[in-house]
């Protein structure tokens, strides 16, 4: 996972130079990746139940597989443009996210 980041922060500018394992280490160092609270988990699967309560409600992005409400026209995550509204996509993509811990970036992880 560490890689993941390392590569991305090397695409965004940080070089080969220590940049990129300080900005890692800003980034994640405050939280262990690889552990995940029970509550973590548990906060994905009420999300999900919500969402599979009312599919038509939300959007998955194709960018980053991300779940959006109906009416967001950019993803929050990678800020993709392009959505798959099929409720039966939303429901499967519901289900799949709410039984594994988050794994992208978030805006909330680079401040």
């Amino acid at each position: 996972m560490v890689f993941f980041y390392l590569n991305l922060f090397r695409w965004q500018g940080f070089g080969r130079s220590g940049k990129a394992r300080l900005a890692v280490e800003q980034c994640c160092g405050s939280r262990n990746i690889s552990a995940v609270t029970e509550s973590e988990l548990e906060e994905r699967a009420k999300r999900a139940a919500e969402i599979l309560k009312a599919p038509t409600d939300y959007k998955v992005c194709e960018g980053c597989e991300s779940i959006v409400r109906e009416k967001a026209v950019f993803c929050p995550n990678c800020h993709g443009y392009r959505f798959d509204p099929d409720p039966a996509r939303v429901v499967e993509q519901a289900r799949v996210l709410g039984a594994r811990p988050a794994s992208s970036i978030s805006e909330q992880d680079y401040s």
